[in-house]
């Protein structure tokens, strides 16, 4: 019994952190709910605080149209004060009107006589106006003469330069262009046969390396080889001397084509210049001029008679001058005049105008007066008016400072609440976790339920002691069994009833009995405790029900993205799916071309083992089959067409949703070599209609595809390193 009773208490030891666990998770559940309810508290409260606010901003809106009242009593003694203001105005305009009146009257006296004085001078100038009229056709005769001298003064400079210049400097240099031209020639024929010979040289090699014993050779048929051409073991040297001689020749012949271009420009221009001296030489013969001196005779001439007429122009030009100030000045005081008049004709009707609303201010002073007790009550009003508008005042910024504080602590009551109803849901997550963990360390460890396992559990003394006592009563039945063995020994030989067996049944009877009478208290005991927290942890379940009820809809969500439905697909599966779909739809256009619309991929939902993902793999539709296969299938050539096409789907999907990003450049490192010849030239077509959009680059060893490359970087490998040449 004691063993029995000390292996209880172990287990029940080792199953008690679990229950402690638990427990405390109950506890923090249990606090939480209080903060909970005080943050529901606190919330009422903002929402209650917040009403009574909005009642308080319904009561200062009325004290608010007190104020608009209040504010329309003070514009109304504001226009009456203005009113008097202006009969003041009234007043003194009506004071400066008649000032104004006889200054109008002093102006027009002067305007009168500064007016006859400008008509006397006018036309003292009136002859002058027909001197300028005679004299101006002789002026426009004589600047027409002056242009035509002047075109052909120019027609003459013209020729002197081109004949005196032009003309020497044009045969100097055409004849050194003919030198040099003749030079560049020479080198370029020498370039040229340098480049021969050494390509010939390069080819007798290439020929001589590709000849084999008893072949026909390709020049002379022959079947004999009996002087191959040997390498001297600097073809690379050589190569690079070839490279160099035909890039020598390229310089030459774009600097002759450059030369013979300057060349042609310069005998263009040097032709218009020619045609425009002999276009002036026939000008100045149509003129009847035969000799440059004749010319300049007879223009020395036409200056000095301009210069005369020009002259009187321009003594003529100033008293015009004098006669348009005078004019101006005429229309100036004749405009004053008409000024002088209409102003005073205007300020006698200000005076009138202002004569008649001061006879009516006279005439409303009688009702001003009435009026005046009425303004010392309104202003009485308006003193008490103007203190209860502080009040109001102070009250609106005390209102609009407890709504916000107000607003603040609903703000911060909200944040509470969140913040303990998320802290529910965490606490109730490990509250599950823990009473399953209770449950499975109680069905562990064979206890019915968790008052069970507490009364079984006890403090490390009493294991202590309990162990202490076992190991004392094993010794006891140890020395006891020894004795019976000493006894048994004296008896020796003598007859008598087995009481070892009989010893034995009856130890084992009592043994069966002190158990079946614990089991059945211990049975009863737990029974009660069942019965007596039943309750309790029915009405525990029930409150749990509800809370994952609640949470239903994301246990649902949950379980879509954690693969918890009918394809096993994650949230990232599903995103990466709905990507390749895109980039499927774009690369299938390419390969249906590429493949004369025999195959199309498509994405594959059958999972064929536990690597694979749902909808991440891919079959390919074989038209001829009409059924679908595993992309694995495909050839050598196949597989790469495919390859391309998905590559440039993937280039098409990324820029069309990346904000505009260009991806313009593309390298596909070989493959080709395992394309048929169609395939290849159709792999080609698409990868040449690229080249308008995007810079392809191909790395191959494919001489087909190499000749089909128009811009080569050819890499040359040696002991030194390696070399990159381009070749266009």
């Amino acid at each position: 019994q004691a063993k029995v009773e000390l292996d209880g208490v172990r287990r029940a030891n080792r199953a008690m952190p679990t229950l402690l666990a638990q427990q405390s998770l109950a506890s923090d559940i249990a606090d939480n709910d209080n903060a909970l309810l005080s943050a529901q508290s606190d919330h009422k409260v903002a929402l209650a605080a917040q009403a009574e606010l909005k009642e308080r901003h319904g009561q200062l809106a009325e004290q608010r149209r007190k104020r608009i009242e209040m504010d329309k009593h003070c514009d109304a003694l504001t226009r009456r004060q203005d009113r008097l203001v202006r009969r003041q105005g009234l007043v003194e305009t009506l004071k400066s009107a008649s000032q104004e009146l006889q200054d109008c009257g002093e102006r027009h006296k002067l305007a009168n006589m500064t007016l006859s004085k400008i008509q006397k001078e006018l036309d003292e100038l009136q002859s002058v106006q027909q001197q300028r009229d005679e004299l101006a056709p002789q002026v426009d005769q004589a600047r027409a003469k002056l242009t035509a001298v002047q075109k052909l003064n120019d027609a003459v400079g013209l020729i002197e330069t081109f004949y005196d210049q032009i003309q020497p400097t044009y045969q100097a240099t055409e004849q050194s262009d003919a030198t040099k031209k003749g030079t560049h020639q020479q080198r370029i024929v020498e370039a040229e046969m340098q480049v021969g010979s050494e390509r010939n040289r390069r080819a007798a090699l290439s020929l001589a390396e590709q000849l084999q014993d008893n072949q026909p050779c390709p020049v002379c048929g022959s079947v004999e080889h009996p002087h191959l051409a040997v390498a001297d073991g600097q073809s690379a040297e050589q190569l690079s001397r070839l490279e160099a001689l035909e890039q020598h020749l390229q310089a030459r012949r774009e600097a002759l084509v450059e030369f013979e271009r300057a060349c042609a420009a310069l005998k263009g221009t040097y032709t218009l210049q020619l045609k425009q001296a002999e276009a002036s030489v026939e000008l100045l013969n149509q003129s009847g001029f035969n000799s440059p001196d004749q010319w300049r005779q007879v223009l020395a001439q036409h200056n000095a008679s301009l210069s005369e007429l020009e002259r009187k122009a321009a003594d003529l030009s100033v008293l015009l001058q004098r006669r348009a100030r005078t004019m101006t000045a005429h229309r100036e005081a004749k405009a004053a005049l008409q000024s002088a008049q209409a102003a005073r004709y205007q300020a006698q009707a200000v005076h009138v105008h202002k004569q008649t609303q001061l006879d009516e201010l006279q005439a409303a002073d009688e009702k001003i007066e009435d009026l005046d007790a009425a303004e010392l009550q309104l202003r009485q009003q308006l003193q008490s008016l103007k203190a209860e508008l502080t009040v109001l005042d102070a009250h609106i910024k005390q209102t609009d400072s407890q709504w916000q504080a107000c607003q603040a602590t609903l703000a911060a009551a909200n944040s509470q609440l969140a913040d303990a109803k998320r802290r529910a849901k965490e606490l109730l997550e490990r509250f599950e976790k823990a009473t399953t963990a209770l449950n499975q360390a109680l069905l562990e460890h064979q206890f019915a339920d968790p008052d069970a396992l507490r009364s079984a559990g006890c403090s490390p003394e009493r294991e202590q002691r309990l162990d202490s006592q076992v190991r004392d009563w094993t010794q006891d039945v140890h020395r006891v069994q020894s004795r019976l063995e000493e006894l048994n020994g004296h008896i020796g030989q003598q007859n008598q009833p087995d009481m070892s067996a009989l010893e034995q049944t009856l130890a084992v009877a009592n043994n069966q009995d002190t158990a079946a009478t614990t089991a059945h208290a211990l049975a009863q005991e737990q029974l009660g405790r069942f019965d007596k927290n039943r309750v309790a942890y029915d009405a525990a379940y029930a409150e749990v029900a509800r809370r994952v009820a609640g949470l239903k809809g994301l246990l649902v969500l949950s379980e879509q993205l954690n693969a918890d439905n009918s394809r096993n697909l994650t949230f990232s599966d599903w995103i990466l799916g709905w990507w390749l779909e895109r980039v499927l739809d774009s690369a299938n256009i390419r390969l249906m071309r590429l493949s004369e619309d025999r195959y199309r991929l498509r994405r594959r939902w059958d999972v064929s083992d536990r690597r694979s993902r749902a909808g991440l793999d891919l079959d390919v539709m074989d038209a001829h089959t009409g059924d679908p296969r595993d992309v694995r299938t495909l050839s050598g050539g196949e597989k790469f067409l495919a390859s391309i096409s998905l590559a440039l789907g993937l280039a098409d999907v990324i820029q069309s949703h990346s904000g505009g990003m260009e991806m313009d450049t593309l390298f596909i490192d070989e493959g080709f070599g395992s394309l048929s010849d169609e395939y290849r030239d159709q792999v080609l077509q698409v990868l040449d209609e690229l080249r308008g959009t995007r810079q392809v680059g191909l790395i191959t060893h494919v001489a087909d595809v190499k000749s089909f490359i128009p811009c080569q970087l050819q890499v040359s490998t040696s002991a030194s390193g390696s070399t990159i040449d381009v070749v266009n």
